[in-house]
């Protein structure tokens, strides 16, 4: 009897001791996994930051800093320091932030708090590869960014030389020059490809009013007021005048305030103002700067 009772008070032990080793493997394991997923999203919510601030800064908007903070503080109340260092030449920004998190399970056995950090840098550069231009080509030239600027395929004695740029019409693919102007040219085109001006038929101006109209945003979109992908932002490929051919040597963004077509002449003249614009794609830092911008991440 004595030995059944021995038995069975070890069977109950080891019972018990297996449930509390099971129970503090599984409380191991869930803090491990909580903290893998804390620090994957304080990663990513980190990038998606530095990424977005980069943009703005490089198109003008110089509270970097203070921007960063704010976002980060919006979504987390356990940070211990942000640290923010921006290049001279203000096209690298590195961020580096910690955090303290707090056990779910572990807390109980006296491991309080995790701290985990982070460090990303962002590098904004020039785009040397657009997928969706339009059939125009700016022949190469000084651009003042948000002044009211004319691109005209042809330039008379008695226009301002400063307002009115030269432009030139692109043939593109098996598209019309049309659709082109409308849905854009969906190969790509990278600086140093050469281009061919287009020969055909000049358009109607009712491809830039379709072009135009299709921003739908409400407020309409202004040059200092848009949201991104706006159809009156164009993207068009800067280039170089050979002696047989045109080389691209970088690109441009425009936002077209207005069309206007001479059927007489078949001139084309698009008003609006070169703008420095974010997308993303490839960039350079061997690429002349025409306005056309993308960031990249560099964890």
């Amino acid at each position: 009897m004595s030995v059944f009772k021995n038995s069975k008070g070890s069977t109950s032990v080891i019972f018990i001791s297996s449930i509390i080793v099971v129970v503090l493997i599984s409380a191991f394991i869930t803090d491990i996994g909580y903290i893998a997923i804390e620090r994957y999203k304080f990663s990513k919510d980190l990038n998606s930051i530095v990424s977005s601030e980069m943009g703005k800064f490089i198109q003008g908007d110089e509270k970097i800093t203070d921007n960063i903070i704010k976002e980060i503080n919006k979504k987390y109340t356990s940070i211990t320091n942000v640290d923010i260092k921006v290049s001279e030449n203000g096209r690298e920004m590195t961020l580096y932030a910690d955090r303290n998190l707090h056990y779910i399970f572990l807390k109980h056995l006296g491991f309080i708090v995790k701290p985990i950090d982070f460090r990303v840098t962002a590098k904004g550069s020039n785009v040397n590869s657009y997928r969706g231009i339009r059939p125009f080509a700016l022949i190469k030239t000084e651009i003042d960014f948000e002044k009211e600027r004319y691109l005209s395929f042809i330039i008379n004695e008695e226009d301002n030389k400063k307002m009115f740029h030269k432009i030139v019409p692109l043939a593109l693919g098996k598209q019309s020059f049309n659709s082109n102007i409308i849905h854009g040219y969906w190969e790509r085109i990278n600086v140093g490809d050469t281009v061919t001006p287009y020969s055909g038929e000049i358009i109607d101006i009712d491809s830039v009013d379709r072009l135009m109209s299709g921003c739908k945003n409400t407020p309409y979109c202004t040059y200092d007021n848009y949201k991104d992908g706006c159809s009156k932002i164009i993207i068009i490929p800067v280039v170089e005048e050979l002696e047989d051919s045109i080389k691209v040597i970088g690109f441009s963004a425009f936002f077209i305030e207005e069309g206007n077509f001479d059927k007489q002449t078949g001139n084309v003249t698009l008003k609006g103002r070169f703008i420095r614009y974010i997308v993303n794609e490839t960039i350079s830092d061997g690429i002349p700067d025409f306005g056309l911008l993308g960031v990249r991440l560099i964890n």
